[in-house]
């Protein structure tokens, strides 16, 4: 029987560029480690079946206002219904793009996910 590939879904918005390169290098370091798939999406492209296909994710926002991006937001309002108890203790991470300290942003996605019941690595 073979082995299911794990997939990380790249999950992110950018405005500047910043949070896309970020993005990018993360997706990069991603697939040179063992035979990990990678899915690479803007939050405003991403849908509720690539939460669903992936193994764990990883979040990019720049931080707005204090707050993560009103895309990624828009992600998790568009996707939470429906990955209601189906992604209990999926990994994921968070990279932020600040030029602040960035906590405001992490505060919130790290509440958000925490409703989702991810398991932060």
């Amino acid at each position: 029987m073979e082995k299911e590939r794990t997939r990380i879904l790249v999950l992110y918005h950018s405005q500047s560029g910043h949070t896309e390169r970020m993005a990018t290098a993360v997706a990069e370091g991603v697939a040179s480690v063992g035979d990990a798939e990678v899915v690479l999406k803007r939050a405003g492209a991403a849908t509720l079946d690539d939460l669903l296909a992936c193994s764990g994710l990883a979040i990019g926002t720049p931080e707005t206002f204090g707050y993560m991006s009103g895309m990624v937001k828009d992600f998790f309002d568009r996707t939470y219904t429906g990955a209601q108890d189906r992604v209990f203790r999926k990994p994921y991470v968070v990279f932020i793009s600040a030029g602040n300290d960035g906590s405001g942003a992490l505060n919130a996605v790290e509440r958000i996910a925490q409703g989702y019941k991810l398991k932060k690595v």
